[in-house]
């Protein structure tokens, strides 16, 4: 179920005095969604009509062939325009032009920015809007049970309505058991944001943006969003004008609820790897399916962070695990876009304490009211440069490793205690190990040589000069921890084979 999210603490000062940013005001976390998110978009039956699959591909096809040629002449043109200079004046422009292609390319990204705003962005209104996304109704869905509910959302199961059930029936059916019922085949999970309540409904602005904003630029890494609409009457669960959002089902479970679960990891196994890890001791095989949650997470997180968006919030209740054994970042109510400010206030912390960084700002107070979208754009590399913001993210992902791996840590109170002595002890993992009296289980973590217990220590620390301090997601990908050798490989995929 969805949690609430505490506040985050008292706002610590920071050192550093970095460039810009600011913008729409920041508000606390919306409730907890639970959906998954498939690679393929999927065709919402409520929608008018339907595009074939062949024009999309088509029209993604000819829009890539597009840039290609716009790039290729604008290559051509400056080929022709430094052929007639003399040699030095020639070597000046083409190392202007490198080292601008290489800012303008760096991360956050701003051409690639420039090309979601001014073309993607356009590109998938249009398409929404010939498939219906952007004109859902109320009268499109039924809802099921309720899943949870947070500080200015509640989450429910539901289901598209067939063209074959009346509006009557659908009301009259609102707490129908969905999943057994075969009229409604496609389901669905709704978010209600809550109408009257401060901040909610700008909170659920945000959501809508990041929701799509993600869907372009790492549409694997999250549940698939389907749109949004406004209650046209108030009726059941419904509220005259209230904001609903929706996303395709993919799982009503997430990791905090696997996690609770006494058999966890093994109850995660079969939906990981599809089958039974047979022939591996019981240690080895927990450390396999925690290392396999791992690589997603943070492969997920490489994505979103390369296109400029910190999500803030990662935890393990924003986890969904698909059917499929897929991990997907869900809750997009407290992210921000650092490439141009979105959804982000220097002294407004957004995360729960459990999983908070002891820096507790993606940024430094002092950092000022950003300018301009575009000149904010132009000048996030140098704000990411000198604030790595995405470690933020980092840190929370260390704590759901070491809560994963360490059976005492995976208890509300297990996991408070842990945090209250971490604090004590700097923040550094070695100190606490050497100290604390809880005697940790720390057996999945020592496997290998340790190198699950390396990868914890360079995830939950404090962070250095310049924001440094700890692993980015992509060095987190290359450490030897996520490295398997060709002889263990071999031995493990030998001895997998169904099981049921």
């Amino acid at each position: 179920m969805a949690s609430l999210l505490s506040p985050a603490a008292a706002p610590v000062p920071q050192a550093r005095q970095p460039l810009w940013i600011s913008s729409p005001r920041a508000v606390p976390h919306a409730a907890r969604l639970r959906s998954g998110a498939a690679r393929q978009p999927v065709r919402c039956s409520a929608a008018p009509g339907g595009i074939p699959e062949e024009l999309l591909k088509s029209v993604s096809l000819e829009n890539s062939k597009g840039l290609f040629s716009f790039f290729s002449y604008g290559l051509s043109q400056l080929q022709g325009i430094v052929a007639g200079l003399p040699e030095i004046e020639r070597w000046e422009v083409l190392v202007f032009v490198g080292l601008s292609w290489v800012y303008l390319t760096a991360r956050p990204g701003v051409l690639v920015g420039a090309v979601d705003a001014y073309l993607l962005a356009p590109l998938q209104l249009g398409l929404d809007r010939l498939l219906g996304r952007r004109n859902l109704r109320m009268s499109d869905f039924v809802l099921g049970e309720r899943l949870g509910e947070g500080s200015f959302g509640v989450v429910y199961y539901g289901a598209i309505v067939p063209k074959d059930v009346t509006i009557e029936e659908r009301v009259g059916k609102r707490r129908t058991r969905l999943e057994v019922d075969d009229r409604f085949k496609e389901k669905v999970i709704l978010k209600k944001i809550k109408v009257g309540t401060k901040g909610a409904e700008e909170c659920g602005e945000f959501e809508e943006w990041f929701n799509y904003r993600v869907s372009r630029a790492a549409p694997e890494s999250c549940a698939e969003f389907l749109g949004s609409f406004i209650a046209d009457r108030t009726v059941s669960e419904f509220t005259k004008g209230g904001k609903w959002l929706v996303w395709k089902f993919e799982g009503n479970r997430n990791l905090a609820d696997y996690i609770r679960d006494r058999s966890f990891p093994l109850n995660l196994e079969s939906i990981m790897f599809g089958r039974v890890l047979q022939g591996t001791d019981a240690i080895k095989r927990n450390a396999l399916i925690i290392k396999q949650v791992m690589r997603q997470i943070i492969t997920s997180l490489k994505k979103i962070h390369d296109t400029g968006i910190v999500h803030r919030d990662i935890k393990p209740a924003n986890l969904v695990v698909t059917r499929k054994g897929q991990i997907k970042l869900i809750d997009f109510g407290a992210a921000t876009d650092l490439r141009i400010g979105k959804n982000y206030e220097p002294d407004r912390g957004l995360l729960d304490p459990d999983y908070c960084p002891p820096e507790l700002y993606v940024l430094p107070e002092e950092t000022p009211e950003p300018p301009a979208e575009p000149i904010a754009a132009i000048l996030s590399p140098f704000l990411w440069q000198l604030n790595s913001p995405d470690l933020f993210d980092m840190y929370s992902a260390g704590i759901i490793l070491m809560q994963m791996a360490v059976p005492s840590l995976r208890s509300s109170a297990g996991l408070k205690n842990f945090n209250s002595e971490l604090k004590t002890f700097g923040y550094d993992l070695s100190r606490w190990r050497e100290s604390t009296r809880s005697r940790p289980d720390l057996s999945i973590l020592d496997l290998d040589s340790g190198r699950g217990w390396d990868l914890a220590t360079k995830l939950i620390s404090e962070r250095g000069n310049l924001g440094r301090g700890r692993l980015t997601a992509a060095a987190a990908l290359r450490h030897p921890y996520f490295l398997l050798g060709g002889d263990q490989a071999a031995s493990i995929l030998s001895r997998l084979s169904l099981s049921r």
